[in-house]
């Protein structure tokens, strides 16, 4: 009877735990704003520069993808 009371209140700790974690999930995904990124687009540059030829002969060589 004992282990059954201990059981009991594991399982009631287990849900307090699960339902705190799915409330702090929801909280950070209704956060908005943050750290603004540091660094952006140089000035006058519309698109990225592209790969050097020499990193496209060696991603072909090992097969990787380049799109």
């Amino acid at each position: 009877m004992f282990s059954q009371v201990f059981g009991v209140i594991a399982e009631f700790e287990q849900v307090l735990m699960s339902e705190r974690t799915m409330d702090g999930l929801a909280a950070i995904r209704a956060r908005t704003g943050g750290q603004k990124p540091k660094l952006g687009p140089r000035p006058g540059q519309t698109r990225p520069r592209p790969l050097v030829p020499a990193y496209l002969a060696a991603a072909a060589k090992v097969g990787a993808d380049t799109s």
